[in-house]
């Protein structure tokens, strides 16, 4: 059994796929000091009640670990300091984004979990590298380590900075009123950012 709001239940048909529950997570003073938005929660964040995962919590696992050192802590911040959201709550089959109908119904149901999101309004907007695929291209920490430099810095200059982790969680309907267009390579997008 696994454990899921209501909502997911009732409104997506992700969730009788998708594993588990991950919910959005500060644990600062409003407001954060950054937002950081990544793909999907993986088997270490997801909530399950036989006792296998993690705690409902957003990148906690070796992933969400090595990213908190990095790109918080390197810094010199506090996980406490940063808004951590999922595009996606449940962990997907085999860690793979869903596709077609599917993905478009997750991620509209995902939607009705945004509100600190929302109330956070990010108005600095970056695209990096999830930082999972660091395990299987190590280069590519240089990136995602220049892209919190810059929201750290922006945060600094009292701007609202939301760091988005990978390339599906940024082609979400969701971000279509950013007003990047369309976004279909990190490699491509990895140096820009957008005011708002």
């Amino acid at each position: 059994m696994i454990f899921k709001p209501t909502h997911c239940l009732t409104h997506c048909s992700y969730a009788k796929i998708g594993r588990g529950f991950a919910g959005d997570e500060f644990l600062g003073t409003w407001p954060p000091k950054l937002a950081c938005l990544a793909e999907a929660a993986g088997w270490w964040e997801v909530i399950r009640n036989d006792g296998v995962g993690g705690r409902g919590r957003p990148l906690i696992g070796p992933t969400g670990r090595r990213w908190e050192a990095s790109c918080v802590v390197d810094f010199g911040y506090q996980r406490s300091d940063v808004l951590i959201c999922n595009t996606l709550r449940c962990n997907p089959p085999g860690n793979q984004y869903p596709i077609g109908s599917m993905k478009l119904g997750a991620e509209a149901s995902c939607q009705e979990h945004d509100a600190l999101l929302r109330r956070y309004k990010p108005d600095w907007v970056i695209l990096t590298y999830h930082p999972a695929f660091t395990f299987k291209q190590p280069q590519v920490w240089k990136y995602i380590k220049a892209a919190f430099r810059m929201a750290w810095r922006k945060s600094e200059e009292g701007k609202r900075p939301l760091v988005m982790m990978g390339l599906k969680g940024a082609q979400a309907p969701r971000f279509s009123d950013l007003r990047f267009g369309p976004i279909d390579s990190i490699k491509k997008w990895q140096r820009h950012y957008w005011e708002l």
